[in-house]
């Protein structure tokens, strides 16, 4: 009797259950880069989340719309949502659609620039508008009642994006996005499969995250022990914590996020995704903690 051995056998059996599982994904919206990403799932303790568009549907829409200094409402949506117009972001999609549907018409916006974790600026009307994150107020007395609205808006759990005209305050609006129906019994099973709730990472305002913590996690409190993230640095922070050997989540990314192993910055692709590209709202560093969803000593940066 003749007996052959050879390790083909191992070899084909293999890669078929990968490319099935590649392909499996694929039919639910997940791209797979390579294997070696679904081997390294089996040592992941924790999950990191992204918050718009993940954990969110990501289109968002205006709550509230707060005007200064005896603007009209719909004046300062027209500026707003015409500055908005060339940027894909979806909280200028949402007021661009909100314009649209009051039938108001939109000028042709000029010089449009989009600052990274701030908002846009353009010229609208021959009007400099600037439509973003509140770090764009103008310092002084002048900005006292938007900093107000904002304090308001943000601790009702909206997102506050103001609206600047020829350097003063015109108006302040609150954004909300819709919780997925799915969402609280996917973190639930996902802290059933590491045994560590998820973490929340988003650029959001901490009363926001917050807000949605409670919801999918249907306890409190959200505890401060994860930084909140600038788009652009979000590839270094996870590169920084990789290198301490803590880094045993993923990040999901949602519509508009830059592919997986892409930084932002140009540097060479880490073995975790990175961070948001273009013109995303978030806190520059040092603003303020965003709201995790694991407890306090149990956190661990996104890879």
């Amino acid at each position: 009797m003749l007996t052959v051995a050879s390790p083909c056998a191992v070899v084909l059996a293999t890669m078929p259950p990968l490319l099935s599982v590649i392909a499996n994904a694929g039919r639910h919206g997940m791209l797979v880069k390579n294997a070696v990403v679904l081997e390294q799932l089996a040592d992941i303790d924790t999950v990191a989340l992204d918050k718009t568009g993940t954990l969110t549907v990501g289109t968002p829409h205006i709550t509230d719309i707060v005007v200064l200094d005896n603007q009209d409402e719909n004046a300062v949506l027209r500026l707003a949502a015409a500055a908005e117009a060339p940027s894909e972001h979806p909280l200028g999609q949402a007021l661009t659609g909100a314009a649209t549907s009051r039938g108001l018409n939109l000028p042709e916006a000029t010089d449009f620039r989009a600052q990274p974790g701030r908002g846009v600026h353009a010229l609208v009307d021959g009007r400099q508008v600037l439509v973003g994150h509140p770090v764009l107020l103008p310092d002084g007395p002048v900005s006292r009642g938007a900093h107000r609205a904002v304090a308001l808006l943000e601790q009702g759990g909206r997102t506050a994006v103001v609206v600047v005209v020829d350097d003063r305050p015109a108006g302040v609006l609150g954004l909300s996005d819709t919780v997925r129906p799915n969402a609280a019994a996917t973190v639930a099973e996902l802290t059933s499969l590491t045994s560590r709730r998820p973490v929340l990472l988003t650029g959001d305002n901490p009363c926001a995250a917050e807000h949605l913590a409670g919801i999918v996690v249907h306890s409190a409190p959200v505890h401060t022990d994860c930084e909140q993230l600038f788009p652009l640095t979000v590839s270094r922070s996870t590169i920084a914590a990789q290198s301490r050997g803590s880094v045993k989540g993923k990040m999901f990314g949602r519509r508009g996020h830059r592919p997986a192993g892409h930084p932002a910055d140009g540097s060479p692709p880490p073995t975790a995704p990175a961070g948001r590209p273009g013109d995303a709202r978030a806190r520059p560093p040092g603003r303020s903690p965003s709201r995790g969803l694991a407890p306090t000593g149990q956190r661990r940066s996104a890879g």
